[in-house]
């Protein structure tokens, strides 16, 4: 396992210790969770709001200690530990405090004041540190529009509201820091991230990437299908994008360098691979707990959602890999790789799926996260090789932690938008101005959403970007028909698009990084990767068939299965036109003839309302236009294979 980079950077003499506290923050969250069940019923519980105050601070700790270790200059150190000193002092004032503060909530007294403009101000400075300068500014930005509005031009004007009112708000009431996010944060993201480090940790990475390589054994396929179905097994317990982009690309850019793939190409594949992690079961994204929060749906719901989508992804990932793929000899064909001993497999295996388990017999999503991180601990520690020391566990533990503070960062500074948005009215406002844009169109209003998602992404990460738009974005598409489910899906799969574009690639940037390829040039060769993925989100809410990739719908299942076919059919017509070639390279016209074709059958309801056909009729044309394309090729692949044979 290669090092982690963060812990790398830090001197050897700070490590120990805040691997240690690390640690204890992650301990803390499990007692939090188990505490009060079942044989620990009697243990004391931690009230919810005290949770998340203590969730947060914690966190802030934590990252404001490890950028002081990471200081290069005794000015940045003397920086990271007073900020984590202030962090402390604030929250345990907060804490002590909590009741006092609640019933200041519309007229906060000197200390709660002072207190919240440091809670404040710390959270910014967090989210900084750890996500850069966009969510900052963005707060920053809806702070100074609550102070300010009355000033502003219709129809952006509000009433306006004082420093008072304002933290009041943001600091004490539960629709601002310590909101909704931030419970999510504290109660299943820190979860699983500290399961998914373990696993991380425990080896599950390379057993992945040998177990996917003896699957496709010595074949020409082996590359390709190394890296995208490990990047399944592995990304489905990770829940992200840039960490599974790391594990697998050690191991699976030697292979597609092998299979003649260039540096951007290697990289744009382990990136797109990488990027499943964030729509896989059972952990996804953290913008995914977030969904299930808002829709008030539970987490098992969202794994059924994502059932078919992620197959789609991952199979039209599959194909443009496969057929992008440059030509080889016969004789260049990649080697599988060494065996892992069955015993260590299977652990893997099944560490992995405990996660399933748990939820399938009815844990809840928290509850199911900590029995998971027990029982891959405890078959790490079973195992006669590479077995588990205490170190190891308290570094996985810290690894899982590190890894929430950035998200945490993020959904306490996603707090305070939501805050000022429910305090001022804006939200409304937004949704009204995109109804009139569009004109009550709903095609208009979903590429008008799209590109609000797309834009916010190009600056914000997944979560942020989900919760910024799902406040602006899904009540205009809600208040224009589309079932609110149908339309945070698509907003969900839109964010997740931000992990492939500039500023905020952070999977292409982490493939580059591997690939020694230039960044930029990565991200593009992401972007061709993913390109079906741009289309999937519109057939959710433009398509009465589009809820059924979803399993939300009230289809009978043979209705259910016809409509995913379809779609299925479409999408691979879809995945051809962007290809080189099929049976033969493709021609320009064979190239547009399954573009246009693809289209007919994933939006086949959109485009019949339009040229007055029925949504049968488009189909059929689809299907028809599909079949003539890929015989117009088959046709040149065998006419080019006669010609040569009479020239030789």
């Amino acid at each position: 396992m290669a090092q982690n980079p963060e812990l790398a950077a830090r001197g050897p003499a700070t490590v120990p210790a805040l691997i240690s506290v690390g640690a204890l923050v992650a301990l803390f969250h499990l007692y939090g969770t188990l505490a009060g069940i079942g044989p620990l019923r009697d243990l004391p519980i931690v009230p919810t709001y005290a949770y998340r105050q203590l969730h947060l601070g914690l966190v802030l700790f934590i990252a404001f200690l490890a950028a002081a270790a990471r200081g290069r200059t005794p000015a940045a150190k003397l920086i990271g530990y007073s900020l984590a000193i202030a962090c402390a002092l604030t929250f345990t004032v907060t804490v002590i405090n909590g009741d006092e503060f609640l019933s200041q909530i519309t007229h906060p007294q000197p200390l709660a004041l002072l207190i919240g403009v440091a809670t404040i101000a710390l959270v910014l400075e967090a989210a900084r540190r750890t996500t850069g300068w966009a969510m900052p500014i963005i707060s920053l930005a809806f702070i100074l529009y609550a102070l300010f509005g009355r000033s502003l031009p219709e129809p952006w004007a509000h009433r306006g509201y004082d420093l008072n009112r304002l933290v009041g708000h943001l600091f004490i009431s539960s629709e601002g820091i310590f909101g909704t996010p931030v419970a999510v944060s504290a109660t299943l993201i820190v979860l699983f991230t500290v399961y998914g480090a373990v696993l991380d940790r425990s080896g599950a990475a390379e057993a992945f990437v040998r177990l996917s390589g003896r699957a496709f054994g010595s074949s020409r396929h082996s590359a390709v299908g190394t890296v995208v179905l490990s990047s399944f097994l592995l990304g489905g317990p990770s829940g992200s994008a840039v960490a599974t982009t790391v594990m697998i690309g050690n191991v699976g850019h030697p292979l597609l360098a092998r299979r003649g793939y260039s540096a951007s190409q290697s990289g744009g594949l382990l990136a797109a691979a990488g990027l499943g992690a964030v729509i896989s079961p059972p952990v996804l994204g953290s913008a995914a707990f977030l969904l299930a929060e808002v829709l008030a749906i539970s987490y098992v719901e969202v794994l059924r959602m994502v059932l078919i989508p992620t197959v789609l992804y991952y199979v039209s990932l599959y194909l443009v890999a496969e057929f992008n793929a440059p030509s080889m000899n016969e004789g260049d064909i990649t080697a599988p790789l060494p065996r892992l001993g069955a015993l260590e497999t299977a652990s893997h295996l099944v560490a992995a799926g405990s996660i399933m388990v748990f939820l399938a017999v009815g844990f809840s999503p928290e509850t199911a996260a900590v029995f998971s991180i027990a029982t891959a601990i405890l078959l790490w520690i079973s195992r006669p090789r590479n077995g588990a020391r205490p170190p190891d566990i308290l570094r996985a533990l810290h690894d899982g932690v590190m890894s929430v503070v950035p998200v945490a960062a993020i959904c306490a500074c996603a707090g305070l938008i939501v805050g000022v948005i429910t305090l001022t009215g804006l939200g409304l406002k937004l949704s009204g101005i995109v109804i009139h844009l569009a004109g009550n169109d709903l095609l208009l209003a979903s590429l008008l959403a799209a590109l609000a998602v797309w834009t916010v992404g190009l600056a914000v990460p997944i979560t942020g970007s989900y919760i910024i738009c799902a406040i602006v974005v899904a009540p205009a598409l809600v208040a224009l028909g589309v079932t609110p489910i149908a339309a945070h899906m698509f907003i969900f799969y839109l964010a997740v698009l931000s992990e492939v574009s500039p500023p905020t690639a952070l999977a292409p940037f982490a493939a580059a990084a591997i690939t020694g390829a230039s960044p930029l040039q990565t991200t593009l060769q992401a972007w061709r990767f993913t390109a079906p993925m741009f289309v999937l989100p519109f057939a959710f809410i433009l398509e009465p068939a589009g809820r059924s990739l979803l399993l939300a719908g009230e289809a009978s299942f043979w209705a259910t299965v016809s409509s995913v076919l379809i779609y299925f059919l479409g999408n691979t017509a879809l995945v051809l036109s962007l290809c080189p070639r099929a049976f033969a390279p493709f021609h320009g016209i064979e190239r547009f003839g399954l573009l246009v074709a693809g289209l007919l059958l994933m939006f086949p309801a959109t485009l019949a309302f339009r040229i007055d056909l029925t949504s049968t009729s488009i189909e059929v044309l689809g299907f028809l236009l599909t079949s003539a394309m890929l015989v117009l090729n088959y046709a040149n692949r065998t006419r080019s294979k006669v010609i040569t044979e009479q020239n030789l």
